[in-house]
């Protein structure tokens, strides 16, 4: 069995068992996928978490749609600058932000 196909059991026997490790020696044990390669597919999975990773200060929706935007002004030679950016994010999602998070 493809890990990708085990990770649904997982999510399962993680409601069930309460916490991760139990989960994942039961979800290999099933499946006979390692525990090692559950892990990092459960970590990778966008499933488990609206972050794309730890650091993130926005949801993968409220990155698409800030990408869209600055493309779209940038696709009519108006791009945003960093401040105008910054000043967004803070008022549409109420994030503030720093300097160096906007060439990020």
């Amino acid at each position: 069995m493809k890990t990708a196909d085990a990770l649904p059991r997982l999510e399962e026997l993680k409601r069930t068992h309460g916490n991760l490790p139990a989960a994942l020696s039961a979800t290999a044990a099933e499946t006979g996928v390692s525990v090692d390669a559950l892990r990092m597919a459960d970590r990778r999975s966008p499933s488990t978490s609206p972050m794309p990773h730890g650091n993130a200060v926005l949801s993968r929706e409220e990155d698409t749609a800030l990408v869209a935007l600055a493309q779209a002004f940038s696709i009519n030679n108006m791009p945003l600058s960093a401040l105008q950016l910054r000043d967004l994010v803070l008022q549409r999602w109420g994030h503030k932000v720093s300097r160096a998070w906007v060439p990020r």
